[in-house]
């Protein structure tokens, strides 16, 4: 589970998409085979902090200096960036769910409003 959360920890928002699939099938592993940690609470928890973890990630690259010193196209870019970036977060998880769902008995659904509601704030907040 390491590798991928490694990458999301030093990636670009525009990097972000290409890693999420394997981050989701690692959390779908842990969902299946965990005695453990396979709860709805303990994966929405997990779900959380990849969703967490693409905000900072975003913030990170917003520069507000770069506005204020002139160069607002680059900041409007990282704005349009960090804000593909989580609708995609969003779209390739619903992509997943449904996938699952139809492939397997047990049903990933956990709640999504818990899941995604910082994620759709940051968006709004940089539209």
């Amino acid at each position: 589970m390491f590798e991928p959360c490694k990458q999301l920890e030093a990636a670009e928002p525009k990097e972000i998409p290409d890693l999420i699939p394997e981050l989701l099938k690692r959390v779908r592993m842990i969902w299946h085979f965990s005695k453990f940690y396979n709860s709805n609470d303990r994966i929405t928890n997990l779900l959380n902090k990849i969703s967490n973890q693409i905000i900072q990630r975003c913030k990170a690259k917003i520069n507000v200096d770069d506005m204020l010193d002139g160069d607002v196209e680059k900041c409007i870019e990282d704005l349009n960036d960090a804000i593909d970036c989580g609708k995609r977060w969003r779209e390739i998880y619903d992509r997943f769910q449904d996938v699952i769902n139809t492939s397997e008995n047990k049903k990933w659904a956990f709640v999504t409003n818990s899941i995604f509601a910082s994620v759709e704030a940051f968006v709004q907040r940089c539209s």
